[in-house]
C-alpha cells in the first residue's frame, strides 16, 4: 500500500512542547485537552501571531518535541512489509529545517529525502491512505481516511477509520493489506495479532473503556472466564467492567459492539463460532477481536 503519514501531532507530540512553551513564557495554564478546535489561537487569542508560533521557529524547540509511542518501530515495521510510506507535512519553508534535522531524522533515521512531501493541499497526493490528525485534510482526500485521534477532531465522524495510537494503526494496515479488515454497511473488525503475554488483553480493555456509552458484549466459553476477564478490567481501572456477557442467540441493540478474547479457542465449525459470525454479518456490529498471530478465525 501507499500510505501518507502526517508528522506533527500523529508522529510527535507537537502539540503539548507548542503548549508547554507558551505557558512557560506567558505564565498561561492552558491544558492539551483543553485544545478542542484546530486554531490554537483561539486558546490564546492575546498573543500576536508571531508570538504564537515562535516556539515552532525557534531551533531548539524541536529538540525537545517527543515522538508518539511505537511511531518508529511501526513505521520501519510497515517499509520492512513492503508498504511505500510518504511523510505529508504542511510546514512553513523556513521551520523544514529544524523540523526535518531534530525531529524528524532524528527518531526515523530510515527515512530520506524521497519518503518526504510537503504542501499544504494533501488532496492532490496520490497515496491509497492517509493517516492524519487535522480533519481538513482528509475531507477532500479520495483514499481511505484514517483520523489520529485528538481533542481538536472527536466530532468529525470519520468516513473511514480512526485510531488513538500506532499499535492499532499497525493492526488496521495489517488487517487492510491481508483482506483481513470486514466492512459491512454498519460494522467493522478490529484485530490486534500478537503472542502470548504481548498484551492482547489489555488492549480489549482499553477499548471497551473507550465505548463506555455503547452497549458491550463479551463473546466468552463460561461464566468463570467471563467473571475473570471482568475481574482483570477492575484491576487496571479500579471500577466495574460496563460489558456483559454474549449469549447464544442474542438479540442485540444496533450500536452494540462485540469483545472477543482470543478466539482462537473458539472451534471455527463450533454453533458458537456460528451464531456469532452470522450476527456480525447481518447486523453489521463493530466488533475488536484479540488473536494469536497466527490464526484466521474469521476467514474461514
Amino acid at each position: 500500500m501507499k500510505i501518507g503519514i502526517d508528522f506533527d501531532g500523529v508522529m510527535n507530540n507537537m502539540l503539548e512542547t507548542w503548549v508547554e512553551w507558551l505557558n512557560k513564557k506567558h505564565s498561561t495554564h492552558v491544558q492539551v485537552e483543553d485544545v478542542t478546535e484546530w486554531e490554537l489561537a483561539k486558546k490564546y487569542p492575546w498573543l500576536t501571531k508571531a508570538e504564537l508560533f515562535e516556539p515552532l521557529n525557534t531551533p531548539e524547540f524541536w529538540d525537545e518535541v517527543t515522538i508518539k509511542h511505537e511511531a518508529p518501530e511501526v513505521v520501519e515495521r510497515l517499509l520492512a512489509e513492503g508498504h511505500e510510506i510518504y511523510i505529508i507535512t504542511s510546514t512553513h519553508y523556513k521551520i523544514l529545517p529544524y523540523k526535518f534535522k531534530r525531529s524528524l531524522f532524528a527518531h526515523f533515521p530510515y527515512l530520506t529525502k524521497e519518503n518526504l512531501i510537503v504542501t499544504y493541499n494533501k488532496a492532490l497526493i496520490k497515496v491509497d491512505l492517509l493517516l492524519d490528525d487535522g480533519v481538513h485534510n482528509l475531507k477532500n482526500f479520495d483514499g481511505i481516511q484514517v483520523v489520529f485521534d485528538a481533542p481538536y477532531n472527536r466530532d468529525y465522524d470519520c468516513p473511514g477509520y480512526r485510531v488513538a495510537t500506532w499499535k492499532e494503526f499497525y493492526v488496521l494496515v495489517s488487517g487492510l493489506a491481508r483482506g483481513n479488515i470486514l466492512n459491512t454497511p454498519e460494522g467493522v473488525v478490529r484485530q490486534f495479532k500478537a503472542g502470548r503475554g504481548l498484551g492482547k488483553t489489555a488492549w480489549l480493555h482499553k477499548m471497551i473503556e473507550e465505548s463506555e456509552h455503547v452497549p458491550c458484549y463479551l463473546v466468552a466459553y463460561s461464566q468463570m472466564e467471563f467473571e475473570l476477564f471482568c475481574k482483570s478490567y477492575r484491576e487496571r481501572f479500579g471500577k466495574v467492567c460496563h460489558i456483559k456477557m454474549f449469549e447464544l442467540g442474542q438479540p442485540l441493540e444496533r450500536d452494540a459492539r462485540l469483545f472477543v478474547d482470543m478466539p482462537s479457542m473458539l472451534p471455527v465449525k463450533s454453533k458458537a463460532f456460528a451464531a456469532f459470525r452470522n450476527l456480525f454479518i447481518d447486523r453489521g456490529h463493530l466488533i475488536y477481536v484479540a488473536d494469536f498471530e497466527n490464526t484466521y478465525w474469521h476467514t474461514v
